[in-house]
C-alpha cells in the first residue's frame, strides 16, 4: 500500500497491522516512494475450544485476523472512494478548463470580426458562462459508469489526448505544402472545441460491452438507431440533449449563439464520435475512402456535398479531425509502455467481466496477445502512418508511428507473459481486493 494509506490505518489506530517495506520503490510519474505491506494471519478456525488453525495460529489470533479483515475493507474502500472522488473533481476542473480556454478563443475571434474593440487581457468569458460550463462537464462526468475501461478517466485521458494533438497542430502552422488547408485547421476555432468537446462525452452512459453485443441482445438503444453504432448515437444524444437544457443558455448561446453555428456543432459533433466505432464496416469504409479522396495518390473527388462542408481545404480539415479523435481514443497505443500497459489491462479487465456475465462469446485470454498483434498492424500503424501523411504536426508527425510500433515490438516479446499475469489477477481471484 501506499504511503498515505498506511498513515490512514496509523491514525485510525491500526499501525500493527502494517509493516514497512525495505528499501523504496521506484513509481511511474512519482519517483521512489516508501511503501507498506498489509500484515493477515488467516487460517481454518477448529470447532474445537482452544484448538489451533492449519497455519499454526491461535483460535483467538484467526478470529482476530478475521476482524481486522472486516474492518480494513471498508477503512480501504472508503479511503478508495474518497481518491476516486477528489480525482474525478480534479478531472472535472481541468477538463472545464480547457474547453473554457478553446471557448475564449472563439469568442475571441467572434469579437474581431464583428469589430468590437476589446482589449487582449479584457477578453474573457462571463462568470455566468464559466458556472455552467463547469456544472455541465461535472454532469457530464456523472453520466459515466464505474467501467474498468469505457469511464471518465479514459475520457479524460482521450480529452487531454485531443487537446495535445491540436496544440502540436497549431504549433507547427505553416509547416504543410498546402497552407490554406492548415490554416482551416488552425483558425476553424468551432471546430477546435467541438472535437475536444466530443473527446469528452464520447464515451457517456456506455455499458462497458460492444455494439455488437448490444445488438446481439436486441437492446434498446440498438434497436432505437436500427443498429448502426448504437453506443456512440446514444452518447451524442444523452450529451447534446444535456447540454440543450435551459439551465445551459448562457453557455450555448456563447459556444453557437445562431441556429447555423448550433447546426455546424452538432454535425462536428456527431461525425467527431462516430468516428471512434472502430467495427462499423461501413463507417470504416466511408472513411478510408474520403481519406483517399483528399490524400491519396488519386485525390480528385469533389466530395462536399457529401461532407456537408464547403470548400476541398475545409474538407480536408474535417476528415484530419476525424482521425485525430479516432487516434485520441486509442492514444495509450501510441505513448509510453507503461502507458500503453496500463489501458491495456482496464480493457481486458472490462472484456473479462463482460464475458464471466455472459456478455462476451469468447474467454479474452484465449485471443488477447495476438488480438493486440492484429490490432496495432491493422488498426493503430496505419493510423499512425496518416497522421503522419496529412503533414499536420511537422516534426513531430514521427513520435506516434515510432511509439505505436515500439509497443508493438514490446508486446511481441512480453504480452503472452502478461497475458499469463492477467489470468491469474483476473480468472480466479475476482473478489480479491486490488
Amino acid at each position: 500500500m501506499s504511503k498515505p494509506t498506511a498513515e490512514l490505518l496509523i491514525a485510525a489506530g491500526k499501525g500493527k497491522w502494517i509493516v514497512k517495506r525495505e528499501g523504496k520503490v521506484d513509481v511511474k510519474g512519482k519517483g521512489f516512494q516508501e511503501t507498506y505491506f498489509f500484515k493477515t494471519t488467516f487460517g481454518t478456525v477448529s470447532s474445537t475450544s482452544g484448538a489451533t488453525s492449519t497455519s499454526g495460529a491461535s483460535v483467538d489470533d484467526d478470529t482476530m485476523a478475521m476482524q481486522k479483515s472486516k474492518t480494513i475493507i471498508p477503512l480501504l474502500k472508503n479511503h478508495q472512494k474518497q481518491v476516486f472522488t477528489n480525482k474525478n473533481q480534479r478531472l472535472v476542473s481541468w477538463n472545464a478548463e480547457v474547453l473554457a480556454r478553446r471557448l475564449t478563443l472563439i469568442v475571441q475571434d467572434r469579437n474581431r470580426i464583428l469589430g468590437v474593440a476589446v482589449k487582449q487581457k479584457q477578453v474573457g468569458l462571463s462568470p455566468a458562462v464559466t458556472d455552467q460550463l463547469h456544472k455541465y462537464v461535472h454532469e457530464i462526468s456523472s453520466m459515466y459508469r464505474d467501467n474498468p475501461f469505457h469511464n471518465y478517466e479514459h475520457a479524460s485521458h482521450v480529452t487531454l489526448s485531443m487537446e495535445k494533438m491540436l496544440s502540436r497542430v497549431l504549433e507547427e502552422e505553416g509547416s504543410t505544402s498546402d497552407d490554406r488547408y492548415q490554416n482551416d485547421i488552425t483558425s476553424d476555432r468551432l471546430a477546435q472545441f467541438a472535437v475536444v468537446f466530443s473527446a469528452l462525452i464520447h464515451d457517456v452512459d456506455h455499458t462497458g460491452v460492444s455494439n455488437g453485443q448490444l445488438v446481439k441482445e436486441n437492446d434498446k438503444v440498438a434497436l432505437m438507431y436500427h443498429d448502426k453504432s448504437p453506443a456512440e448515437n446514444h452518447s451524442i444524444s444523452l450529451a447534446w440533449k444535456t447540454l440543450m437544457d435551459p439551465k445551459y443558455e448562457e453557455l450555448v448561446t456563447c459556444i453557437c449563439p445562431t441556429k447555423v453555428e448550433k447546426l455546424r456543432m452538432k454535425t462536428l459533433v456527431t461525425k467527431a464520435v462516430l468516428a471512434t466505432d472502430l467495427f462499423d464496416k461501413d463507417l470504416t469504409k466511408n472513411r478510408n475512402e474520403r481519406w483517399e479522396h483528399v490524400f491519396g495518390a488519386k485525390a480528385k473527388l469533389d466530395i462536399s456535398s457529401e461532407m456537408g462542408f464547403e470548400g476541398e481545404n475545409s474538407i480536408k480539415a474535417m476528415i484530419v479531425f476525424e482521425h485525430l479523435i479516432q487516434a485520441s481514443d486509442v492514444a495509450h497505443t501510441m505513448q509510453h509502455w507503461h502507458v500503453y500497459i496500463k489501458w491495456n489491462e482496464r480493457l481486458f479487465h472490462e472484456m473479462f467481466e463482460a464475458y464471466k456475465n455472459g456478455r462476451l462469446g469468447k474467454n479474452p485470454l484465449d485471443f488477447w496477445y495476438q488480438g493486440e498483434i492484429g490490432f496495432f498492424d491493422h488498426y493503430v500503424i496505419p493510423l499512425a502512418k496518416k497522421l503522419k501523411e496529412c503533414d499536420v504536426f511537422g516534426v513531430s508527425c514521427d513520435e506516434f508511428l515510432n511509439y505505436a510500433e515500439a509497443n508493438r515490438g514490446e508486446w511481441e516479446i512480453k504480452g503472452k507473459e502478461i497475458v499469463e499475469g492477467f489470468a491469474a489477477r483476473y480468472q480466479d481471484n475476482t473478489d480479491k481486493l486490488k
